[in-house]
């Protein structure tokens, strides 16, 4: 699975473990930007349990982001995108060359 490096030398390498295909599917009408909307919430999702178990004096792991972070993360960030296609089909065929 891939890593996320840091760009800087004390940052955090975060494991993925997620479904790109079904994420992938799941992910219709959603933009490129909406996208790393989702990934960024995905990894806080990991952070945020970190500072719970440090919260509660724990000592803590840092877990991979899931399949389960990112569906999670995909339910508070709605397709930015989703109401395009048919105005570009609409668009296509108004304005499309025709070719004989």
């Amino acid at each position: 699975p891939p890593i996320i490096k840091a760009e800087k030398e004390r940052g955090v390498n975060l494991e993925c473990k997620v479904d790109y295909a079904l994420v992938a599917d799941k992910t219709e009408g959603y933009s490129g930007s909406d996208i790393k909307v989702m990934c960024r919430e995905a990894a806080m999702r990991v952070l945020r349990r970190v500072f719970d178990m440090l919260d509660a004096g724990k000592p803590f792991k840092l877990d991979p982001i899931t399949t389960e972070d990112v569906l999670a993360a995909m339910a508070c960030t709605k397709p930015s995108a989703a109401g395009m296609s048919s105005k570009y089909h609409e668009w296509q065929r108004e304005y499309a060359s025709v070719l004989s």
